[in-house]
């Protein structure tokens, strides 16, 4: 079966990308500049494959290794790669290391799955637990960053005719929603947090507390984004690239105002670095956050988990589904359906009606 996609290049052209698949057949794919010419070599390579006539063209720059894609693909990253491209690059230059002098068209899933194997079995950067190796989630990342590549040198470049690592094995991995305050952690946290609230790592915390944003969000954060007369804040770096507007409580507010005294002139970060080599970047949270569970004797809890608990208290306090997820940002009801069961008052509601009639 072929299927045909349009798609705009970096330059601004309009070419139809045709992928037919058959059973038993390697995919096989190829670009065109007329949407007719698509559907006609679809038709023809079907054919062909179901009759095993079809004999493969040789990719572009079919001598080509994994470390030249890579370095290629660094040099000229997406504009959507930006973000993180710093990760990116560490996890891509792991596999120039172990797979870097292969050539890309010897890649495939057998190769991929026999390389998880080997990189499972790595040291873990983050951790100071000697002997503790990576996760299976943190190995899935570093194949989704391949296949990003693979998928431009594919769709772009014209270097392969398939994306191996969509063909590939993944870890399972371990799903946690996070952890949630208990009612006595939170009123800890936020009254110690009120208390300070001239500190960053206090103000940061209560947008996360209260707002459920991310922390990428609050860090990005400007004075320009808060409207101090209506009480609303806008963040226009999201994760999903769509710009929220979010009102903000009156308690929260008053906190704002009081933070907004120790604001720093010389930026409009809310957030700034106070580094001088740092300066326009925003603070560093990972040791203020430390310190700060270390003071309230909090344990377990990440900066991401205010998130969870700001949005599972929205379900316990009855707030439906809908609206948890434009509250948090989420492009699905189905992201937003993990806090679900938190509130059951509607399904109670529902059935309560139904055994009035029937019973």
């Amino acid at each position: 079966m072929a299927s045909i996609r349009e798609k705009i290049t970096k330059t601004g052209e309009k070419v139809f990308m045709v992928r037919v698949r058959v059973k038993g057949f390697k995919p096989v794919t190829k670009t065109f500049s007329r949407k007719t010419d698509a559907k006609l070599w679809g038709k023809e390579t079907e054919v062909e494959l179901k009759n095993g006539k079809f004999k493969q063209d040789s990719p572009k720059n079919g001598n080509k290794t994994v470390s030249d894609m890579i370095d290629k693909y660094i040099s000229s990253p997406p504009r959507e790669h930006f973000k993180r491209f710093s990760t990116r690059k560490y996890q891509l230059e792991i596999f120039k290391k172990k797979i870097g002098y292969m050539y890309v068209s010897e890649i495939t899933p057998a190769v991929l799955n026999q390389l998880r194997k080997v990189l499972i079995q790595m040291p873990s950067p983050k951790s100071k637990i000697i002997g503790e190796t990576v996760s299976p989630a943190t190995v899935n990342r570093y194949f989704s960053t391949l296949s990003s590549v693979f998928q431009i040198a594919l769709e772009e470049w014209e270097w392969v005719h398939s994306n191996p690592c969509r063909s590939m094995k993944r870890f399972k991995e371990k799903r946690t929603g996070g952890r949630c305050l208990s009612e006595v952690e939170y009123q800890k946290l936020y009254t110690y947090c009120k208390q300070n609230i001239s500190q960053k790592i206090c103000m940061a915390t209560i947008f996360g507390l209260t707002l459920g944003m991310r922390r990428g969000e609050i860090l990005a954060l400007t004075w320009d984004d808060i409207d101090f007369g209506k009480c609303i804040l806008t963040i226009h770096k999201t994760k999903n690239g769509r710009p929220r507007t979010i009102p903000i409580p009156r308690r929260v507010m008053s906190l704002v105002r009081e933070y907004a005294k120790v604001r720093q002139l010389n930026t409009n970060l809310l957030f700034p670095s106070d580094k001088p080599h740092c300066f326009g970047k925003p603070f560093e949270v990972r040791n203020p956050w430390k310190k700060l569970l270390q003071e309230l004797n909090i344990t377990n809890f990440r900066f991401h988990d205010l998130r969870h608990t700001c949005a599972s208290y929205l379900a316990m306090s009855g707030v439906n589904t809908r609206t948890i997820a434009e509250i948090l940002g989420h492009q699905t009801i189905a992201m937003a359906m993990r806090y679900s069961h938190l509130n059951t008052g509607h399904l109670e509601e529902a059935l309560s009606v139904m055994n009035r009639k029937l019973i």
